[in-house]
């Protein structure tokens, strides 16, 4: 929360109210300040009254005035180069502009409302659009159905994207999440400062048995996802050519370096080599299943996962030869013409596409009867720590063409023209040709000729499916023997430009915070564990806790 005085002289505070007084002058409102998931840039959540030119404090969550005459909405403070109306309207999907008898584009009628608009305001929220008036900004209105882009980024949103996803608060975490990551940064703190590890250590408090465990239980969670994402990253550091599938688990349990004790049920340390060898051959397969799993789309601000720390970059087998094949893509109009660079582009955003919508295949790993075996086997050689709670969710999606029967089973993404896949796509060819004649009909042959393409290349596997009508229809999955796990350059994220959209190329910034976490050496420190201390422990098992 903070007030509307210039930068410097804005009064922030955590406390959520109403009005701040400053030096004994008449209390100030104080508004919610949110931020930009894509820029970082300030949002102030405001109700507009237009007729009496003032601006009033608007909670986050709250869109729907009670007075007509306020419009919800946010003030994106000064910064002329947010929105350019010369320019950016080119930008924006098709359907929301128009073009006037004079040539001129315009919003169209339905979405002028939605337009951001020039607006100047003073410290007591009074606002005008006379740039004489007070601090500049843009005012972007949020109803119905909340922001439709964001302009600091560029960025464009489905219709039923939650103001969560777009913007983020201050403080987004929870008090368990809050909880364990004090509670880790003590410990750390307590071993880069010379502690002793039987010194490591500390005890919470709180007020119910259930949240006791409820808390030891996501902190273990917490240091065993950290744990395999630092062992990840520290494998990768040592293998900068890359992984496959078939080397990222040896590789990932040479880098945690645990004894088979640690991980292992009913094995001791002196056990017979070829004992030890076994349960090594189990654990790497469990730690190939982490790493895979991570390559799906990482909603989660609060444990980004290595890709949005820059610690990992995804490449694909044969992706150069790909895109050097140029007989390979005479069937794809535009594309056909593009340089190579260009043409990599958009081959590896479709194919990122796929792994990141988890829709990935291996006869190896993935099939249903495989995960159900290997379930048992983690279930009855590894420690409870470390097992899946539940293997199934390790079971693949799939993207489609058509709506699929209600007999099919797994998730699965749609790929037609108003898909993100679609609109990335139509997207793509308006920036390259905007002479093209893209539509529904345009759209299908370019799809068919694209999978064709992936399929002769060897990117992705088609199986026979019914759709909803008892006809015969296609699904589509990356095959995982072609995707290759390479160390990231700590600075660059890759973009998800199927699913984020944007006519700005804005640059996403890692997670510095979880990079210095995730770039830890576990191997070099204590082993951490969280378990709850209640009332309803055997009086050993307390005193051994205490």
């Amino acid at each position: 929360y903070a007030t509307l005085d210039e930068p410097g002289n804005r009064h922030p505070t955590l406390q959520p109210g109403l009005h701040f007084a400053v030096n004994g002058e008449p209390d100030r409102f104080l508004f919610p300040h949110v931020f930009s998931r894509a820029s970082g840039m300030t949002f102030i959540c405001v109700y507009y009254d237009e007729h009496k030119g003032r601006l009033l404090p608007r909670e986050f969550n709250d869109s729907m005035p009670e007075d007509d005459n306020l419009v919800s909405g946010y003030i994106i403070p000064g910064n002329e180069d947010v929105w350019n109306p010369e320019t950016d309207l080119e930008s924006l999907p098709s359907s929301w502009t128009r073009t006037d008898r004079t040539g001129k584009m315009r919003f169209d009628p339905k979405y002028r409302d939605r337009a951001p608009q020039r607006i100047y305001f003073k410290p007591d929220g009074s606002c005008s659009d006379d740039e004489s008036e007070g601090l500049p900004g843009w005012f972007m209105p949020c109803e119905p159905k909340g922001l439709l882009f964001d302009p600091t980024a560029g960025v464009f949103f489905e219709a039923n994207t939650s103001e969560r996803t777009k913007l983020t608060t201050l403080g987004n975490e929870g008090r368990s999440t809050s909880t364990t990551i004090t509670s880790f940064l003590t410990l750390d703190s307590l071993n880069r400062n010379g502690f002793l590890p039987r010194d490591q250590k500390l005890l919470s408090f709180t007020d119910n048995r259930q949240d006791a465990a409820l808390q030891a239980g996501h902190f273990n969670d917490f240091i065993r996802v950290t744990f395999i994402r630092s062992a990840i990253a520290k494998a990768l550091k040592s293998n900068p050519n890359g992984l496959d599938y078939t080397k990222i688990g040896p590789a990932v349990l040479e880098a945690l370096g645990l004894p088979a004790t640690a991980f292992a049920k009913n094995v001791v340390n002196d056990a017979p080599t070829f004992i030890l060898d076994e349960i090594k051959r189990v654990f790497s397969d469990y730690l190939t299943y982490q790493a895979v799993y991570d390559l799906r789309r990482g909603w989660r601000v609060i444990l980004p996962n290595l890709e949005k720390c820059a610690l990992l970059s995804i490449d694909y087998v044969h992706l150069k030869e790909t895109v050097d094949w140029k007989e390979g893509w005479n069937d794809i109009p535009v594309i056909a013409g593009l340089n190579n660079e260009e043409r990599s582009e958009f081959l590896r955003n479709i194919l990122d596409h796929f792994r990141l919508e988890y829709a990935v295949h291996s006869d190896v790993l993935l099939k249903e009867s495989v995960l159900q075996e290997n379930e048992k086997v983690f279930s009855d050689k590894l420690r409870a720590d470390w097992a899946f709670d539940d293997l199934k969710n390790l079971f693949p999606a799939y993207l489609r063409r058509k709506r699929l029967s209600s007999r099919s089973r797994g998730k699965s993404s749609s790929m037609v023209i108003t898909s993100a896949l679609g609109k990335y796509i139509r997207q793509f060819f308006a920036e390259k040709a905007p002479e093209f004649a893209f539509n529904r009909e345009s759209y299908d042959e370019i799809l068919d000729s694209l999978l064709a393409l992936l399929e002769q290349a060897g990117f992705v596997v088609k199986q026979e499916r019914r759709d909803a009508e008892g006809q015969a229809t296609y699904i589509y999955q990356l095959r995982l023997d072609r995707i290759i796990w390479k160390p990231g350059d700590g600075k660059k994220v890759q973009r998800d430009v199927v699913k984020i959209r944007s006519y700005k190329s804005f640059q996403e910034k890692p997670n510095l915070f979880f990079k210095r976490i995730y770039e830890t050496d576990f191997s070099k420190i204590k082993a951490l564990r969280g378990e709850d201390h209640t009332g309803q422990l055997k009086n050993e098992l307390r005193i051994d806790r205490e």
